[in-house]
């Protein structure tokens, strides 16, 4: 779940390490393949000098994030 609402925002891969400090690098690309098999997340290849990939919330992610956001706004209430 830290890795769908880190991703509110696109994140390059190395982005994503520096904001998840407890999460080993292996961890997350498993992680990371996890939610593009269940497509929650969307990859990029970006295209310059340096090769590097672009993490961002598909549609359905975008829904299970927000679901969770309001699922978490009921629980503070009660």
């Amino acid at each position: 779940m830290i890795v769908l609402l880190v991703l509110e925002h696109p994140h390059r891969f190395g982005q994503l390490k520096k904001s998840i400090p407890d999460i080993t690098e292996k961890m997350l690309i498993q992680t990371l393949h996890k939610l593009e098999d269940q497509w929650y997340v969307a990859k990029q290849k970006t295209t310059g000098k340096i090769l590097q990939s672009l993490y961002y919330l598909t549609p359905l992610g975008e829904k299970i994030l927000t679901l969770w956001e309001q699922m978490a706004d009921i629980g503070k209430t009660l």
